[in-house]
């Protein structure tokens, strides 16, 4: 589907799908992390849809404007997301080959990663050393109690608190900047990493 300036636009039809998928699979999460079950079929056809919406997309490799790299990044989570409810069912470990899998990590990323490591060991670690030097910390950190219900509802509040304010700026900013309207910004929102479901 193109637009009037003959640029790729991302149908509704395509959203309307992936927002269905997504509601299906949180759905499939919240049930498995109360009952400890899995409602094999129904992520069957989950992750069998995601894939079908996936393939019906095109390949961008060099994104020319909001709606071809809008339609890029929902390409790349949908692949992400059936294959970890794929590995998820499957129950084997995760290894790396998985894990880079799912996030579709670039093969040049991962070769430039350890030289970059290694140049910057050095004075990562002088500033540990540094932060070291000036902190006196009193206590432990523990992590977040979320297996308590109070205090998960009480994070979860925080949590949905900032990620409203988070769209709102968001938001403005991606309207400002291309005028791309509240389409793209739903794909932004539902596929980005950070609205993966808490375990």
């Amino acid at each position: 589907m193109k637009d009037v300036k003959g640029n790729m636009a991302i149908d509704e039809k395509i959203l309307d799908e992936s927002e269905e998928l997504l509601k299906a699979m949180k759905k499939v999460q919240m049930f498995s992390s109360k009952y400890r079950g899995i409602p094999v079929n129904e992520l069957v056809r989950v992750i069998n849809g995601m894939r079908c919406l996936e393939d019906s997309l095109p390949n961008i490799t060099t994104p020319k404007n909001a709606d071809e790299a809008t339609t890029n990044e929902l390409k790349r989570r949908l692949h992400g997301e059936a294959a970890h409810l794929d590995h998820w069912v499957s129950g084997e470990p995760y290894d790396f080959e998985t894990v880079v899998d799912i996030y579709r990590i670039p093969k040049e990323d991962l070769e430039e990663l350890r030289p970059w490591l290694l140049e910057n060991k050095e004075p990562t670690q002088k500033s540990i050393e540094r932060l070291f030097g000036k902190s006196d910390v009193q206590s432990f950190e523990l992590p977040l109690a979320a297996d308590i219900p109070s205090v998960r509802r009480a994070a979860e509040e925080v949590a949905r608190t900032k990620i409203q304010h988070y769209h709102r700026v968001i938001g403005r900013y991606i309207q400002r900047l291309s005028q791309i309207g509240y389409c793209q910004l739903f794909v932004i929102s539902v596929f980005c990493p950070i609205f993966y479901e808490i375990k």
